[in-house]
């Protein structure tokens, strides 16, 4: 027998139907599969109060795949676990994909321009533009280092499309020389730590993506573990695409080591046709939308101040994640008593009458809002169908 219906449990559903906005409906990810180099990365996670009472909305943004950046699909979300410094192992209320969440994403590109690649750059810069640049939604900010003896001056990352244009117009030195990846790692650091989110106290994710053959003049170990961690400390993914047109392997150890220390990944192009630049900036893009958008409702008390872990099981396999800090539960970067809205904090007036007043007006826009979303989602679905080649059907997923 079905248990007694509330305005408050009315409200909840409802409200739960109205966040499948927030999540996205797009292609299955990579191989579904899960080996011992596998892992779960919680990339950010941001938490503000919900339209149900007492309830808290909590979105965390995570990565299934290995070092070498092959992703791994998770099967529904009740293979998902959520633990708030060792407490009650939650499943997430609804599933998505980060390509439709509403969350900011930042990118600074550091491409190395040294003479060694002049044969390789447009070739470089085509598979950037093509299969990362010109696919990344609106919302993305985007800025651009280059670096070989000298490295570039970057102001703080701009709209996506202005600053893709500039690719094309990279070129490489006229002599051969000691390049400056280090120089060029840090001051990408420096860039995207000057970038904020529209909506104040916002979560933002922010990605570094390093094109380069490994070579620095001062091949610092040292420094290059500490750039990793620092890059880890501030929520900065270093993601290295790593192509030595000469074949020599031993510089790449230091674009591993900091894809390693910040939780990154590592792609190896062994050789120098558009085919190989292509696919390995494809899977890198595929990594950046298809990335898991976790959703929960849940008390703020639960989690907020306390260490977030993810695991999900793959095919009986069990991978755990990072731990990640989280924050108190705010509206625009502030205490909110009320719901947050786009940012902003609601609060209902308060007085006789007006609980039955403010669960109709949740049932009345969470209705709305559900309606818009399935239509939404529907056309999507129709869309993605008629594709020829589609990747077949994934999107929003409840705990079922």
């Amino acid at each position: 027998m079905l248990g007694r219906s509330t305005p408050a449990t009315r409200s909840r559903a409802v409200a739960v139907a109205a966040l499948t906005l927030t999540l996205a409906v797009v292609g299955r990810a990579g191989p579904a599969r899960a080996d011992s180099g596998a892992r779960v990365v919680i990339d950010g996670a941001s938490l503000e109060p919900s339209l149900i009472p007492g309830q808290a909305r909590l979105l965390v943004w995570a990565s299934a795949g290995d070092l070498n950046g092959d992703l791994v699909e998770v099967p529904g979300a009740r293979a998902w676990k959520l633990e708030a410094s060792g407490g009650e192992r939650r499943v997430p209320a609804l599933v998505g994909r980060f390509a439709g969440a509403d969350v900011p994403l930042a990118i600074v590109l550091v491409i190395e321009t040294a003479a060694e690649y002049e044969a390789d750059l447009p070739t470089i810069t085509g598979a950037l533009g093509g299969e990362l640049v010109d696919k990344l939604p609106e919302r993305v900010v985007l800025g651009i280092i280059r670096y070989g003896d000298t490295v570039s001056q970057v102001k703080s990352p701009g709209p996506v499309r202005t600053a893709g244009a500039k690719l094309g117009q990279l070129t490489a030195e006229a002599s051969p020389g000691a390049p400056n990846l280090l120089d060029a790692v840090e001051r990408g650091l420096g860039a995207l730590k000057t970038v904020r989110p529209e909506i104040e106290g916002a979560a933002m994710r922010k990605v570094l993506v390093v094109v380069s053959d490994g070579r620095d003049r001062t091949d610092d170990r040292d420094r290059t573990t500490r750039l990793g961690k620092r890059a880890l400390k501030e929520g900065v993914r270093i993601h290295s695409l790593a192509y030595s047109p000469t074949d020599t392997r031993r510089p790449l150890l230091a674009l591993g080591e900091l894809s390693k220390q910040s939780a990154g990944t590592f792609r190896w192009i062994r050789t120098g046709t558009a085919q190989a630049f292509r696919d390995q900036v494809g899977r890198l893009r595929d990594e950046l939308l298809l990335q898991y958008t976790l959703l929960y409702l849940i008390e703020p008390d639960a989690v907020a101040g306390k260490k977030l872990e993810l695991t999900a099981t793959v095919g009986g396999t069990t991978l755990r994640s990072n731990q990640h800090k989280l924050g108190p539960s705010q509206c625009g970067g502030a205490e909110c008593a009320g719901q947050c809205a786009q940012g902003r904090c609601v609060v209902w007036p308060s007085g006789g009458g007006s609980g039955w007043m403010r669960y109709l007006a949740w049932g009345v826009g969470g209705l709305a809002a559900a309606l818009v979303g399935l239509g939404l989602i529907g056309a999507l679905i129709t869309r993605r169908q008629r594709r020829a080649g589609a990747a077949g059907p994934a999107g929003v997923v409840g705990p079922g």
